[in-house]
């Protein structure tokens, strides 16, 4: 079965087991296995879900069997630990060999993993230290791009590399991290759930298999529930383009043209054509939701002010016009009304997220464009955990895909220059757009502050150059209830420009936006001439070192955002 690209992140899942399970258990394992499998189909209905399996014997086939025999069968992806034709050899009977062929065949895509570079061919091919490193690595991949396992297992713990009880433990973080960047909390570095179904094994002499209840674990500190907003949030991805009336298929077209700096990329290998797509979407939303959340947060302080005007409008003029009064009541409620909508309807959050994955998927791209092997997922918001590790999980998909074939050397990397020169062009016309922005709120503020701290002043000399005659018989002295208005008004309005510029971070973006220009103006220039001098492999490095920096502003842009959050003095000062 072919996955489709469709836009759509799937939910990936795991299997590691036993090979040796008994024979008349298989029938109840798989429909277990197709329990949990139809249990988050029903949970996330628009997530697909993807299964990882190495195909051995036992348990990597029952979990493949479950998948396809589902009414919505689950796509597999044959990830082997050593090339096909070795790792074949692993099965003794002939039967076991067709079935294997079999699967492969059907497997939506297979991955063979590379070798180990520390063992010599021969020591691979024969049972024993090389083999089971070989394993190991099938594990830690099996965990690192999954967000679910499910472990068949008789749940003993033994010492052995690579077997379940090990990839368990992996899965789970009960072994120590070999890096301290392996430290995070849910999500970082593969941790996540595992569905343990229990198994007896041949050898085991059991007489009776054991009852078949499932149990969900979660690595220490974490909970199902931590997981599951995780794994909605991915769903909620999912669902948004088909939203009634969203009708957002021409704006995933024009975010897809951004990616290619205006052009329409043909020939695309799958993985990148994956990269793109969700890129597209993921864009798309993140704009939407941006002008949504940027409207809400303007007439919020439009009501502000509105209701700033009309209180002082009622407290300097008649007693009686109780229309004033009841203005700024309205627009005050009006204000805290659409304050508190605001989370509910996480228009913000959703802006940032889709935002954070979009600029991740754009430097995954131009990697894979220019032959650079690194996963942007791996190196990406270390320090953000919790919900935000769906964005992680949705990046680590594109490595389940057919790798990218290298071609021709110089075409690719000036595919992923275009990118470097139309960023530093974007980051030039951001900065600039930011900074005029901020100048001119802040000539507002600073206009309306200097009436309000003047008003006064100006209404008590031209009260006394009245009462003195300066200025003509008939002139009347003015009211210093109005001046007393309009400086409450000015101060209001002042300050309430003053907050919204912090609010907004127009100077920090600026800053920043700034800082990323002169870095993609620079590497344009090393670029250029490294393309010159024929220099491939410093110009690949430069990429690299730019995707990173790229990943490492986008988690810092992140992180600004987050706090910047509508709050109850965002109205009362």
């Amino acid at each position: 079965m072919k996955r489709p690209i469709d836009g759509r992140v799937s939910l990936v899942i795991s299997i590691t087991g036993h090979r040796d399970l008994e024979r008349d258990d298989y029938r109840d394992l798989e429909k277990e296995v197709g329990k949990i499998l139809e249990k988050l189909q029903a949970k996330y209905p628009n997530t697909p879900l993807l299964l990882l399996s190495g195909l051995a014997e036992g348990a990597d086939r029952i979990a493949v069997y479950a998948a396809q025999r589902l009414r919505n069968p689950v796509p597999y992806v044959a990830v082997l630990p050593l090339p096909a034709a070795i790792y074949r050899e692993d099965f003794a009977k002939q039967s076991s060999k067709d079935e294997f062929d079999e699967l492969l065949k059907n497997a939506d895509q297979c991955i063979e993993l590379p070798l180990d570079e520390q063992f010599e061919p021969g020591e691979i091919e024969k049972a024993g230290q090389a083999r089971d490193a070989h394993y190991a690595n099938l594990g830690r991949y099996l965990v690192q791009y999954s967000q679910l396992l499910i472990a068949i297992w008789d749940g003993n713990r033994l010492a052995k590399t690579g077997g379940t009880s090990h990839v368990v433990a992996m899965k789970l973080r009960e072994e120590p991290p070999t890096d301290f960047r392996e430290s995070g909390w849910m999500n970082w570095n593969g941790s996540g759930p595992v569905y343990v179904l229990p198994a007896r094994r041949v050898h085991s002499k059991q007489s009776m298999p054991p009852a078949l209840k499932i149990e969900v674990r979660c690595p220490e500190g974490s909970t199902w529930e931590d997981y599951d907003a995780s794994y909605k949030l991915l769903d909620l991805f999912n669902r948004e383009p088909t939203k009634p009336g969203w009708n957002l298929s021409e704006k995933i077209k024009r975010s897809r043209t951004y990616l290619f700096e205006g052009a329409e990329a043909i020939g695309l290998t799958d993985r990148m054509e994956w990269v793109a797509t969700v890129y597209a979407k993921a864009d798309a939303l993140a704009i939407r939701y941006a002008n949504y959340s940027l409207w809400l947060w303007r007439l919020v302080f439009v009501l502000a002010a509105a209701s700033g005007i009309a209180l002082a409008v009622h407290e300097g003029g008649d007693s009686g016009t109780g229309i004033f009064l009841a203005a700024y009541g309205g627009c005050f409620l009006c204000a805290l009304v659409l304050m508190a909508l605001e989370p509910i309807a996480r228009l913000r959050r959703r802006h940032e997220d889709y935002r954070a994955l979009a600029e991740a998927l754009r430097v995954q791209f131009f990697w894979m464009a220019a032959g650079i092997p690194d996963i942007a997922a791996e190196q990406y918001l270390p320090k953000q955990y919790g919900e935000m590790a769906w964005i992680r999980d949705a990046i680590s998909e594109c490595v389940l895909c057919t790798p990218a074939r290298h071609g021709n050397h110089p075409l690719r990397l000036r595919l992923a220059h275009q990118w470097v020169k139309g960023q530093a062009s974007y980051f030039s016309r951001t900065f600039r757009r930011h900074g005029l922005k901020e100048k001119r709120l802040a000539a507002f503020a600073y206009a309306a502050s200097a009436i309000g701290i003047l008003a006064p002043f100006a209404s008590l000399a031209g009260y006394e150059f009245a009462r003195a005659g300066w200025m003509g018989p008939s002139a009347a002295p003015c009211e210093p209830s109005v001046s007393h208005m309009a400086a409450a008004i000015g101060l209001w309005c002042g300050a309430l420009a003053w907050h919204y510029i912090e609010r907004r971070g127009f100077k920090q973006e600026a800053r920043q936006y700034a800082r990323m220009y002169e870095l993609f103006h620079e590497a344009d220039r090393v670029l250029e001439s490294l393309e010159r001098a024929k220099d491939w492999r410093a110009s690949e490095d430069t990429i690299r070192a730019l995707g990173r920096e790229a990943l490492e502003e986008s988690g810092e842009w992140l992180s600004m955002h987050r706090e910047r959050k509508l709050r109850l003095d965002d109205v009362t000062g």
